[in-house]
């Protein structure tokens, strides 16, 4: 048996997750210059000298269908407005029952000040690396799944400014969590390859990393969006692409067994720049206690 392909009673599950995923929002949807004034916004300002990167607040919202992905992203004719987009499923698989909002966007379980940290200089602003997840109790055998997404500013007592991640969690009936893994710009990409071999790794510490895979054609993208892979970058958004990773962490059918939604993530400094890492995970029916 091929160990590539999913269990006979997780195939449904695995083919309804082969439907087109769309970026919310899309591009289309993104003003070329900003609709509110500059003045009006957070911004950040990592170098001295540097310009200001300017924060939009908005809430992004999949529609309650399943996140796939998330990406930080450069708005804007200057492209200096930092937002955060979501990839979700274009239609919601039969096998998942949304139902309705689960938990707040902020988790109070964890002291965000103990998670703040510069991105370049300590004396500008900085980035909270909280993990933003739902911890809360299970309500009605429901799990929590990533539905919306936006970003905060906070001024802090010492005058800094602190950028955070918010997230919305929606509840899904009658499933649990199997198992749930971090993945980000630090991570070895997992391609096609053995399930087993996915399955040791992830017991034996979830984050190590794979052995590189081959060299394999081309995927096909599956993508509502006019550029599938970003727009055309103009060589001025390289002032501000040196403290933004904009790399979209999102996981697809190639990335075994291939039905994988976001169910949390968090902010990263990673070599002076802000990026995301993200917390994927597996969802399996509650099996019905038959017992009288």
């Amino acid at each position: 048996m091929d160990s590539d392909k999913p269990p006979i009673e997780e195939l449904q599950q695995f083919l309804e997750f082969q439907v087109p995923r769309h970026w919310a929002p899309e591009f289309g949807e993104l003003p070329l210059c900003l609709q509110r004034r500059k003045n009006s916004l957070p911004s950040l300002q990592f170098t001295l000298m540097g310009p200001n990167l300017h924060v939009n607040t908005a809430k992004v919202d999949s529609g309650n269908r399943p996140v796939t992905g998330i990406r930080l992203f450069l708005e804007g004719k200057r492209n200096d407005r930092l937002g955060v987009h979501l990839q979700h499923l274009s239609v919601t698989p039969s096998t998942i029952t949304v139902v309705g909002e689960a938990a707040s966007a902020e988790d109070a379980a964890v002291n965000e000040r103990d998670y703040v940290e510069p991105v370049r200089s300590p004396l500008l602003s900085h980035v909270c690396t909280a993990p933003v997840q739902y911890n809360g109790a299970r309500i009605d055998d429901c799990a929590a799944i990533v539905t919306r997404a936006w970003l905060e500013v906070r001024d802090t007592c010492c005058l800094k400014k602190v950028l955070f991640l918010r997230l919305g969690f929606s509840g899904v009936a009658a499933m649990k969590i199997r198992r749930s893994e971090w993945d980000g710009p630090s991570v070895v990409p997992r391609k096609s390859g053995s399930l087993s071999m996915r399955l040791s790794a992830a017991l034996s510490g979830g984050l190590a990393q794979a052995p590189p895979a081959p060299a394999e054609e081309e995927k096909v993208e599956v993508n509502s969006a006019i550029f599938p892979k970003g727009p055309p970058v103009p060589l001025p958004v390289q002032k501000m692409a040196r403290h933004v990773d904009t790399t979209e962490v999102m996981r697809g059918p190639d990335d075994q067994p291939g039905y994988w939604v976001v169910t949390g993530a968090k902010l990263c400094v990673e070599g002076g720049k802000v990026a995301l890492k993200v917390k994927y995970s597996l969802l399996i029916a509650v099996q019905e206690d038959t017992d009288v």
